[in-house]
């Protein structure tokens, strides 16, 4: 399994800024699967091209077979809703994308 987080950027960015991103992923992870033995590396894309550009070239690059992809928004109405980087991995991937949403704590 691989987890990616894709950062779109316009100037260089600093080394620091790269590592903290890199270790806050990791972190991410490991909260996720709560000491499961999961099987899993973590990428961090970086590239003037956006998140959900970036995302789906990697799943065009490694064929992937399925791509899972994590929403979290809710309008008033209770009506979920993509943000630009889920939508655009929805409809442009190149494989079945799975939308995942968080367990509402109400």
């Amino acid at each position: 399994m691989a987890v990616i987080k894709a950062i779109s950027r316009e100037l260089p960015l600093k080394h620091s800024y790269i590592q903290e991103a890199e270790q806050n992923l990791d972190d991410e992870i490991e909260k996720l699967i709560d000491g499961d033995d999961a099987s899993y590396e973590t990428l961090l894309l970086i590239g003037s091209s956006t998140p959900g550009e970036q995302r789906v070239q990697f799943a065009e690059k490694r064929r992937f077979d399925q791509v899972f992809i994590g929403i979290e928004r809710k309008s008033k109405v209770g009506k979920l809703l993509f943000g630009s980087t889920a939508q655009y991995v929805i409809l442009k991937a190149p494989c079945l994308v799975v939308t995942v949403r968080e367990e509402d704590t109400d």
